[in-house]
């Protein structure tokens, strides 16, 4: 019976490590002064507080009903994905959820300036993690923003697989099928996947590219 019980506990051991990171919690995205995740800056010792507030928070008419809480961009003006090769209108400027991601991923903005942290440092992206700064020149960056289908002229056009792994390219987009291709369509914010990167699907042979491209 010991041996029964001392079986049980290890397995429940086994499981909960197992788990342990497919949330947000210790990811990337963890913001509790350096605490938890991979980032230094001030969270104000909370995991959500700088993206989300239950009450008051920055702009809720602009955000998707996301109770959003961190500073938006001013500037707002990006310069989309630009290739020879591609078919694909371009939109005139990023849209959606993409806008949140860009409040702290474009440089622009401190990431201690959230609602509920007047008084953080202005310091941005650009210099406690360089390398996720992508700039306002979003020329040489995965498409976002752009249209899916839109009449012939959408990111379908330069052609997309039917499903790898029981996901289809239309399950990615933002709004659905029909909807558009935004950072929220590779990546999950709140890390459940536990992938490299916040990535929604392991990119293991390239399988997230290609449930879109078909190559």
């Amino acid at each position: 019976m010991k041996t029964m019980k001392l079986l049980f506990t290890l397995l429940i051991v086994a499981i909960a490590v197992n788990g342990f990171g497919q949330n947000i919690t210790g990811s990337a995205h963890d913001f509790r002064d350096g605490s938890g995740g991979v980032e230094t800056w001030n969270g104000s010792g909370e995991i959500c507080l700088p993206c989300h507030a239950p009450h008051n928070n920055v702009d809720p008419t602009t955000t998707a009903g996301l109770l959003w809480n961190h500073t938006l961009a001013a500037n707002g003006s990006y310069t989309p994905y630009a290739s020879l090769t591609m078919d694909a209108t371009a939109p005139a400027t990023v849209t959606g959820s993409s806008v949140l991601c860009l409040s702290c991923h474009d440089g622009t903005v401190g990431l201690e300036q959230f609602g509920n942290n007047p008084g953080g440092v202005a310091a941005d992206m650009t210099t406690i993690f360089p390398e996720g700064d992508f700039g306002t020149d979003l020329s040489n960056d995965h498409p976002i923003s752009f249209a899916y289908s839109d009449g012939g002229t959408g990111l379908a056009a330069e052609g997309a697989s039917t499903a790898v792994g029981g996901t289809i390219a239309t399950d990615l987009l933002y709004g659905g099928a029909g909807g558009d291709v935004e950072c929220s369509s590779c990546h999950d914010v709140h890390d459940a996947q536990d992938n490299l990167a916040l990535l929604k699907i392991d990119n293991a042979a390239s399988a997230l590219c290609l449930t879109c491209h078909l190559k």
